[in-house]
């Protein structure tokens, strides 16, 4: 376990921490990490079959990196914390940044009470695994949440629930910016398949101020790209239905 100072300030040109095949519990109270990129990182071969637990409470300026690079199981959580960027272009700073190696691991994700601010990602994934996002407010983030699941052999689940996106996507303007093709406050994408082998369940949510033409994405039009149909359920957001492209 490791304890912050309640409501300080540490500031460092950056800093990794590499989490252990034991896991960590971080109990932030309030602390600010600031200065730099500011990484827990599970970029690293975790013994084959094991469990690694990351759980952080109550920490600004967090983030999760890495990769699975071994068929491990992850269970990241980050309870009451968040992240503020520099510019929509800024791709260094993100809650949790999940993907790369073996896209047969498994990666189990919550947020909860987070919050992100003026980046380009907040959470992405690759993996499959359990993704729970709740309680969280994304404010001037091209892509808020951004799953891509790429095993064909695995299921996924994805549930959003009572979260605020407040002039989240990027606008189709005439210069050319590949983010467009794939930017939605929820993008939610399976390059795996079968068909609907991810199961989505968006809840209670608010759009505010969309800057891309659709709310949630589950396509990936991009040249070259494939993609299967995924499994999904809205209810009680706010618009009633919001711009969905399948």
């Amino acid at each position: 376990e490791i304890y912050f100072a309640p409501n300080a300030t540490i500031t460092v040109a950056s800093h990794r921490m590499e989490v252990p095949q034991a896991g960590i519990v971080v109990h932030g109270n309030g602390a600010t990490i600031a200065g730099g990129e500011q990484d827990f990182s599970i970029n690293r071969a975790y013994a084959a079959g094991s469990v690694v637990n990351l759980t952080v409470y109550n920490l600004n300026g967090v983030k999760v990196w890495g990769a699975s690079a071994s068929k491990s199981t992850i269970n990241i959580n980050l309870i009451n914390c968040s992240m503020h960027g520099t510019g929509l272009d800024d791709s260094s700073h993100s809650l949790v940044m999940n993907r790369g190696v073996d896209p047969n691991a498994v990666t189990n994700i919550t947020l909860d009470g987070c919050h992100m601010e003026n980046a380009q990602v907040g959470l992405h994934t690759i993996y499959a695994g359990k993704t729970v996002v709740k309680n969280c407010t994304f404010k001037d983030v091209v892509v808020p949440i951004n799953i891509a699941k790429k095993s064909s052999t695995q299921n996924a689940i994805v549930e959003v629930a009572n979260c605020i996106f407040d002039n989240c996507g990027i606008a189709n303007t005439a210069t050319d910016n590949s983010a467009y093709d794939y930017a939605a406050p929820i993008r939610i994408v399976d390059n795996g398949g079968p068909a609907n082998s991810i199961d989505l369940t968006v809840s209670k949510c608010t759009f505010k101020n969309t800057q891309s033409d659709w709310d949630i994405l589950l396509m990936d039009y991009r040249d070259g790209k494939t993609w299967f149909p995924v499994k999904y359920t809205i209810t009680g957001c706010n618009p009633a239905e919001p711009q969905i492209r399948v």
